[in-house]
């Protein structure tokens, strides 16, 4: 999936889902040949956990990197 799909699956916007990304709150998304976002399933399940959980970026980023 796509950053766009990402967000709108989450219902919030591609732009605060980069950021994320570039405040280490989330863990870099992988790259696809021409260098755009692309997320998994997996991914996609970590996020929504994470944003509606309201898990603290410390707690965040071990839950996330045990979950790939």
């Amino acid at each position: 999936m796509r950053v766009n799909e990402v967000a709108r699956e989450l219902c919030i916007s591609a732009d605060w889902l980069r950021r994320l990304e570039r405040k280490g709150r989330i863990p870099p998304a992988a790259r696809d040949m021409n260098g755009c976002r692309r997320y998994s399933q997996n991914d996609l399940k970590c996020l929504r956990a994470l944003i509606y959980q309201g898990r603290s970026k410390q707690s965040a980023g071990g839950w996330i990197a045990t979950q790939k």
